[in-house]
């Protein structure tokens, strides 16, 4: 299983094949990410555009976050959809799983910003 830190951007590559394990283009695609523990939705269905045989899904820093803070880690899941064929009457489906690494003490970019001077006090 794949893992990344927290607050990392993700570059997820997503390929299409048909039933005998051809790869495809599909004539429509849509994603979606969804939290495995907590059933949070992180982004909504999304259509893939320009269709290849293969796409890159980019998951920002803001999807990678950590929802509950006490755990570890925490897993994702990204769900394909597609369609393929003539008339578009073959569908295709599959799943990416991975875990986003709690960095403990990390900020968001805007809270990382806000201050501009370092004071120890």
């Amino acid at each position: 299983m794949y893992e990344v830190n927290e607050r990392t951007t993700m570059l997820l590559r997503v390929a299409f094949f048909d039933e005998d394990d051809v790869a495809v283009v599909p004539n429509s695609s849509i994603y979606r990410i969804d939290d495995i523990g907590t059933s949070t939705v992180i982004r909504a269905s999304t259509a893939m555009a320009p269709l290849a045989v293969t796409y890159d899904i980019t998951i920002t820093e803001e999807e990678n976050y950590i929802i509950a803070e006490r755990h570890t880690y925490e897993t994702r899941r990204v769900t394909v959809d597609f369609r393929y064929g003539a008339g578009s009457v073959k569908r295709g489906t599959n799943e990416y799983i991975y875990k986003v690494k709690n960095m403990y003490g990390i900020e968001t970019s805007e809270s990382a910003s806000a201050s501009s001077s370092a004071s120890a006090s």
